[in-house]
């Protein structure tokens, strides 16, 4: 099966569980859910897809990073037509004018399964051009914009092969090589033509973030302004990590390097700063050298480049749910929430469950653990990447040394207990689901669907006050507990009298939350 036909599958299956009615619509819901790992709730509330969206297809406003973020779905490989979302993404700037005031960044993502060509590439970085225009000349010129384009390779990095770019490495001198990798001091000059295209980053866990004053890349820049210092550009700076399918040397040119799918996955403020300095500076024409490792792994071996990309980038956490999946305790939980439940653990991206096999998902899984036993329905709501980046919340739900102990020396009981803690509150989250799913379809506003997590925590303050702690006694019952009391509880807290009942649930709201924001 190939990735085009495995996404429209997974597209087909969402279209059909949100009842949308055509697979156009489904893939904004499958993209928000599966590859930028929102919620299942808070992706319906970024979708504003309709006759009157104004070329905003979904938007979202990261209130603590301050960023705005617009999409537009094209779900055709007609390059024409997807060439159009670019002037749409446009008008769904000016659509938000209002929301522009209170961001310091703008994020303009055009999602499609076509492949892209170098013409789409172009028109992805002439709308990028004329928005930041559009930004100064209406006195924003403090938000700084980009425009992304997401297309079929880059699906094929995420679910099946490391894709990158073609070209030439030119070293200063012979670099070292030792098994596969290479190490030296590389013009990055190079990387000027090609900063623009999407698949000299893919692999990057974090994008440019722009050249503020007084910021590190602001502070790359001032080096590099130095005649004085340029040279010596590599010693004050850490340098760059790339991964690449091949390395070849050049003949008779030991300094040069032939290289397929190039990729940088560490190193995307240093590149994208050299390259706004050259372009600003045509008549600098020097190399300007950077220390580089750049490792060569198999097309099809992601799990050995999602492990360089993570120890690549240790100083900041990252909420790619990605990287989280090598860690070996997912393994673990596969193995035994098959053998214990008979539940298919799905915790890597492309992997699908066989057919007629229950599944629990690994984000599912985080989400639900974080609202009943961590309190936390508030990040599980709108907050998922927060909790594959925050580590007391991530190892709480997947705690690897007690897997590593139970492994060693637990008891098949002492095994089915840890597990027991995970799936009830994934039992209960899709009970809740359920129940409000079918409101929903009776005529409730669809936004009330973001309670489920607070109703979850709901239940394990119930459980508390009635002194329920056998969790695999109420695993056994779960279906009964639900039955008997989901209504109750969704009701009383939806209905107007759920202000004062609402008042003691973390972060909660009584009402529907209207645009999803990161709060």
């Amino acid at each position: 099966m190939s990735v085009l036909d495995d996404i429209q599958g997974q597209v087909a299956e969402i279209t059909a569980s949100h009842a949308l009615g055509a697979d156009f619509k489904g893939f904004a819901y499958w993209y928000l859910e599966e590859i930028e790992d929102f919620g299942q709730e808070e992706a319906e509330e970024l979708v504003v897809d309709g006759a009157w969206d104004r070329g905003r297809d979904a938007v979202h406003i990261d209130e603590e990073q301050r960023k705005l973020t617009i999409y537009q779905f094209k779900y055709s490989d007609n390059l024409q037509y997807v060439a159009g979302a670019f002037t749409d993404i446009q008008n769904g700037v000016q659509a938000e004018q209002a929301s522009l005031t209170t961001v310091d960044s703008l994020r303009l993502v055009v999602v499609t399964t076509a492949n892209a060509d170098q013409e789409l590439q172009r028109a992805a970085k002439n709308a990028q051009r004329r928005i930041r225009r559009w930004l100064t000349i209406n006195d924003f010129r403090n938000v700084e914009a980009t425009v992304e384009l997401v297309d079929l390779n880059h699906f094929r990095q995420v679910f099946e092969t490391l894709y990158g770019i073609s070209l030439t490495l030119d070293f200063r001198t012979p670099p070292l090589a030792v098994d596969g990798a290479v190490v030296g001091l590389v013009d990055a000059s190079v990387f000027q033509e090609y900063v623009g295209n999407e698949a000299l980053f893919a692999f990057n866990i974090r994008k440019f973030l722009g050249v503020r004053k007084g910021s590190v890349n602001w502070h790359i820049k001032q080096t590099l302004e130095q005649d004085d210092d340029r040279d010596d550009f590599w010693t004050y700076n850490n340098g760059i990590v790339c991964l690449a399918t091949r390395l070849a040397p050049v003949p008779d040119e030991a300094e040069r390097l032939d290289a397929d799918n190039f990729t940088i996955v560490n190193g995307a403020q240093t590149v994208n700063t050299v390259a706004s300095f050259l372009d600003a500076n045509p008549a600098v024409t020097e190399p300007v050298w950077v220390l580089a490792k750049v490792v060569e792994v198999a097309e099809n071996d992601l799990e050995r480049a999602r492990r360089i990309t993570r120890t690549s980038n240790t100083q900041t956490p990252t909420s790619n749910k990605d990287l989280r999946a090598v860690d070996l305790v997912h393994r673990r939980l596969e193995r035994w929430l098959t053998d214990y439940f008979d539940l298919a653990y799905v915790y890597r991206r492309g992997v699908r469950a066989p057919r007629g096999v229950d599944t629990i998902a690994m984000k599912d899984l985080l989400q639900a653990y974080a609202a009943f036993h961590r309190g936390r329905p508030d990040m599980a709501f709108s907050g998922v990447g927060q909790l594959f980046s925050a580590e007391a919340e991530y190892a709480a739900a997947f705690p690897s040394e007690e897997v590593d102990e139970l492994r060693n020396t637990g008891t098949p009981d002492e095994i089915k207990a840890m597990l027991v803690e995970r799936v009830l509150p994934w039992r209960l989250l899709a009970g809740i689901r359920a129940r409000l799913a079918a409101k929903v379809e009776a005529g409730l506003d669809k936004r009330w669907k973001s309670v489920a997590y607070h109703v979850a925590w709901l239940y394990r303050r119930i459980f508390e006050l009635e002194g329920f702690d056998q969790t695999e006694i109420l695993l056994a019952q779960v279906d009964d507990i639900l039955g008997e009391t989901v209504d109750a509880l969704v009701d009383a807290f939806i209905s107007p009298r759920s202000q004062s009942m609402a008042s003691g649930c973390p972060q909660s709201s009584a009402q529907p939350t209207g645009r999803s924001s990161s709060t």
